[in-house]
């Protein structure tokens, strides 16, 4: 039996025995389009995967000649902690930890919800000048409370 002080078992993807893996996580499955619908009408989402990243994204569909083309995204990132990447503002979804960084001029925000050290779910937007921070803040309230603890 180990003792209190033994450190806990974790599989290859990051988890603690006994705890949901992120290598569970279906991005697309944990929002969908009629989660969004208070910021706008979105296309189904689109599953892609690059290197360490598992990704879903939403693109907003443009119904009339000037509306703000954006989109949304769903992360897994299997290698890669909250402090992982750019340089962002330490924030808290529910309770849990995160990492919030923003391009302001280029419209792109991403909140890094922390899974594990080692491990992480990103929530961003992408193409939305002015308040792609508060999109992307109301998205990651939808998405925490769908991840595994």
């Amino acid at each position: 039996m180990p003792s209190s002080s033994s450190p806990a078992a974790t599989s290859p993807s990051g988890s603690t025995a006994g705890q949901p893996s992120v290598a569970a996580i279906d991005p697309c499955a944990i929002l969908k389009p009629a989660d969004l619908t208070q910021f706008g009408t979105f296309e189904d989402g689109k599953p892609e995967t690059l290197s360490d990243l598992r990704m879903c994204s939403w693109k907003v569909h443009l119904t009339h000649v000037g509306d703000p083309g954006y989109g949304v995204s769903v992360g897994v990132r299997d290698n890669a902690g909250i402090n992982d990447g750019p340089t962002g503002q330490s924030a808290d979804v529910n309770g849990r930890p995160a990492v919030q960084s923003a391009d302001p001029a280029a419209g792109d925000c991403v909140i890094r919800l922390k899974m594990t050290d080692k491990t992480r779910v990103d929530v961003s937007v992408v193409g939305l000048v002015g308040t792609a921070c508060d999109v992307a803040g109301k998205i990651a309230y939808i998405v925490e409370p769908r991840l595994p603890k």
